[in-house]
């Protein structure tokens, strides 16, 4: 029987990743083996059991959260479009024409912010939103924001493939996760959190201010779904997507650029670790039955001031994301043969920097049976337990 490593390398050889960026895509061995074998975490990993995932539910989600951003129209007004249905598409400027005349925003602007959305509707599958400034600052004025929730011709196999960064033909057949819960989260991502964001985030077309503007609205989708669910289980999963989703990114962009570059443009959404430390906190929320019962039955906007009491807790400066890209960059050359070697010797000088990158390799691969179709291979003896990276030298 060939070796638990020669499997794992025919395996991973055979599984390119494709990435957003429409970069080339690139095997799983170059990242994999050492996420995975140098962790020894192959009992861990593949003995996983995913929990049974259920019936898909309905996905008539648009004018349930209508009614809930309808509860804080103070933060700005806020219209969900259903995709697939005509009318409510072909009305779309119309209904958001008198609104936006009322809060100092031009009908041009409604006209040409129409006019993309229903352009971005046709090319992408995932949910998005466009948000419109006062044009004439007023007291009572507010943004204006058009919400399309993800189309119902996603699939969950192309939805998780997506966020991941990964080709669908990997991942496991009976994922964790059901498509209504994607959807939802994205509602809650793009309808509590971009739809209110302006006056949160500075900046926000920096890379930082996209990142953390990211941030904030994955913690929408977190603590939304936790109220929803009473647990974390959906924010959890998209944690260990957006951790994949980074690293598979970024190694499909260290194809033309440096690894400091490729980190950067996959930084945008490199904020799983942010969200575990928001799971957490609301999992000892959900652990106390009194303080369970409150969260359980916050209004949304009660929530929304809730997500944004957790975003300023563990929202990271900007000093704390250049780090936090440097764990990505040194991530990328430790899983690269001709520079892991370097890579090792520049963490034993930088004992802050191995750490992180140890804490990223090992959420990585303790996600990894959640997202990738690990059935392929078999339990054997458990692999000797090694150390990802050498301890500094004393």
């Amino acid at each position: 029987m060939p070796a638990m490593k020669d499997r794992l390398l025919h395996f991973l050889d055979g599984s390119p990743v494709e990435v957003e960026s429409g970069g080339k895509p690139v095997s799983w061995s170059t990242r994999l083996i050492t996420v995975l074998l140098a962790a020894g975490m192959f009992l861990g990993v593949f003995g996983c059991s995913l929990p049974d995932a259920g019936k898909e539910k309905p996905r008539s989600l648009a004018a349930e959260f209508q009614a809930k951003v309808n509860t804080f129209q103070d933060r700005g007004r806020i219209f969900i479009f259903e995709r697939g249905d005509p009318a409510r598409t072909a009305s779309l400027a119309s209904d958001v024409l008198p609104i936006a005349a009322q809060n100092g925003i031009s009908a041009e602007k409604v006209m040409r912010t129409c006019a993309t959305l229903l352009d971005f509707g046709k090319e992408k599958h995932s949910g998005f939103a466009l948000s419109m400034q006062p044009e004439m600052p007023a007291s009572h004025a507010v943004p204006v924001t058009v919400v399309f929730p993800n189309s119902p011709e996603w699939g969950l196999a192309t939805a998780v493939a997506k966020i991941a960064s990964c080709d669908q033909n990997t991942l496991c057949a009976s994922l964790s996760i059901r498509m209504d819960q994607i959807d939802r989260f994205a509602l809650y991502h793009e309808a509590f959190a971009h739809a209110t964001e302006i006056g949160i985030i500075d900046n926000p077309l920096s890379p930082y201010g996209e990142s953390i503007a990211e941030l904030r609205a994955d913690l929408a989708g977190l603590m939304g779904m936790a109220r929803d669910e009473g647990n974390t289980r959906t924010g959890r999963f998209f944690a260990a997507m957006r951790d994949w989703g980074a690293f598979n990114e970024a190694q499909g962009y260290s194809i033309d650029h440096t690894p400091q570059q490729a980190a950067g443009l996959a930084g945008k959404y490199a904020n799983g670790g942010y969200l575990l430390k928001a799971a957490d906190k609301i999992d000892a929320i959900l652990k106390d039955p009194r303080k369970a019962a409150a969260f359980r039955k916050a209004d949304d906007a009660t929530l929304l001031r809730m997500v944004d009491k957790m975003f300023r807790e563990i929202c990271p400066t900007q000093k704390k994301y250049a780090f936090n890209l440097d764990v990505l960059r040194i991530s990328l050359l430790s899983t690269s043969s001709g520079t892991r070697e370097a890579a090792c010797k520049e963490m034993q000088a930088n004992p802050k920097l191995r750490k992180a990158a140890d804490a990223l390799s090992l959420r990585l691969a303790g996600s990894a049976a959640d997202i990738m179709d690990l059935k392929v291979f078999e339990k054997t003896e458990k692999p000797a337990q090694k150390t990802i990276h050498p301890p500094p030298s004393p």
